[in-house]
Parts: structure tokens; C-alpha cells; sequence
């Protein structure tokens, strides 16, 4: 085993007497003296193997410098690019795609519903809100409103926001004459929308489910409906 010293050049092979001559950095002969595990010259402790073990203990973390800074850790944390989250916020999407992509980002599903749904396989009508289907309980409606307010939502009711371009939305978490969100969910239709794709209720789904509801303007959608079926047959 070899010793090195910043103040002697080397100190040769440890045996096993307890004086040893070796090289100075004067030129002279140094005695170096064995004492257990430690060494000593003339009577001065040089370097003991206690500290050896730590000055490896040192270099193989790598966690300090010769001056005693802390080295910057080259495995740090890293960025881990565009998340759903981020999306989210970002500006230049229309709020209806930052709303989806919040959803996905909170792990939340979701369908679109209603008559935004029939719009988006081909009904030719119009709507002035979207309605999201949210597989939610009722009694967690505020996750979702606290959601909206994240990308500048204005909370207007329990269940209805309006985005930042002023349009509505309308969450629903449960419809009329329908099954589960679950088996609901299984019949979907998948389309793209908003640079996603995105389960949609079938028109036959919503054709039912205003059947039952009975409402005029769910009435006066019910023809378009069934026009828009027949067309697709």
C-alpha cells in the first residue's frame, strides 16, 4: 500500500519493522515511524489510515471540492417537458382545449354530452354550451369548479362555468334515462376535437336521453337527432 503527502513525495511499502528510511522533499534521509495505524516523522503525525479511508470516502461521493465547495450534482433534477398540466395553462390554446387538457392532467374523465356531442357527429344545429359528462360523484363538484378557476374560469353556478372567450360549460354528472358513466363510457364514440381525441356520447344515447327529459328545447332538437341517425345508416 502507497501513502502520498502534499509535503513528502512518497512513503514506500509499510513492513514490518517500526522504523522506516524514506525520501524528503529536502533530499535528506526522513524516518518514518510505525506506531499501530498510524505514521509518524520525528515524532509529528503524517497521515493516519483513519484518514485515508475518509479522503476516499470523499472522492468517491464527489459531493465536495479541493476547497471545500459543494460540487454541483450533475444527475439534478431535470425538466420533464410539456406535461398535461402545463398544457393546460398554456395561453395560446383555446379555453375549451385548456379545459380538456386540465381534466386529463387531474386524471379525471370525462365525455362529451348533449347536444355539443351531436354537434360533433354531424346534427346540424347549434348549441350555447358545451356539456362534459364528469365521472365524478355530484358531491365533488368542487374539485372541478377549483379546476376551471386555475385557467380563468368564472365559476357561475354548482355545475356551469364560463371561460375565458365567454363561452359556457355545463357539467353533468349524471343523465336522465342514461346507464353508468362507466357503461356510458364503453358505448362511446372517440373523435378528435381540439388537438385530442375525446369520447363522445352517441347520437342514439342522446336521442334516449331527451326522450325522457321532455323539455321544449330537447323536444325541438329530437327531429335533427333522428334525421342526423337515418343519414348515417
Amino acid at each position: 500500500m502507497e501513502w502520498e503527502s502534499s509535503e513528502y513525495l512518497s512513503f514506500t511499502l509499510l513492513l514490518d519493522k517500526a522504523v522506516l528510511p524514506c525520501g524528503g522533499s529536502g533530499g535528506g534521509i526522513r524516518f518514518l515511524v510505525k506506531s499501530g495505524s498510524t505514521l509518524r516523522l520525528l515524532g509529528s503525525t503524517i497521515f493516519s489510515r483513519a484518514e485515508k479511508k475518509n479522503t476516499g470516502a470523499r472522492k468517491k461521493t464527489g459531493t465536495h471540492s479541493r476547497d471545500g465547495r459543494a460540487r454541483k450534482n450533475p444527475d439534478g433534477p431535470k425538466s420533464a417537458g410539456h406535461s398535461g398540466r402545463a398544457l393546460g395553462n398554456a395561453p395560446d390554446l383555446p379555453p375549451i382545449a385548456r379545459l380538456i387538457f386540465a381534466l386529463r392532467a387531474e386524471k379525471i374523465r370525462f365525455q362529451i354530452a348533449g347536444m355539443s356531442a351531436a354537434i360533433l357527429q354531424g346534427t346540424p344545429a347549434t348549441t350555447l354550451d358545451t356539456d362534459i359528462w364528469i365521472d365524478l360523484p355530484e358531491r365533488q363538484y368542487v374539485k372541478v369548479l377549483n379546476l376551471c378557476a386555475k385557467i380563468g374560469a368564472e365559476i357561475l353556478a354548482q355545475t356551469v362555468v364560463a371561460l375565458e372567450d365567454g363561452s359556457l360549460v355545463n357539467f353533468l354528472y349524471r343523465i336522465d334515462g342514461l346507464a353508468s358513466f362507466q357503461t356510458e363510457w364503453r358505448r362511446s364514440n372517440r373523435l378528435q376535437w381540439m388537438g385530442s381525441e375525446v369520447a363522445v356520447l352517441p347520437l342514439e344515447r342522446i336521442l334516449k336521453s331527451k326522450k325522457l327529459i321532455g323539455r321544449p328545447k330537447d323536444l325541438a332538437h329530437i327531429p335533427l337527432l333522428e334525421q342526423t341517425i337515418e343519414a348515417k345508416k
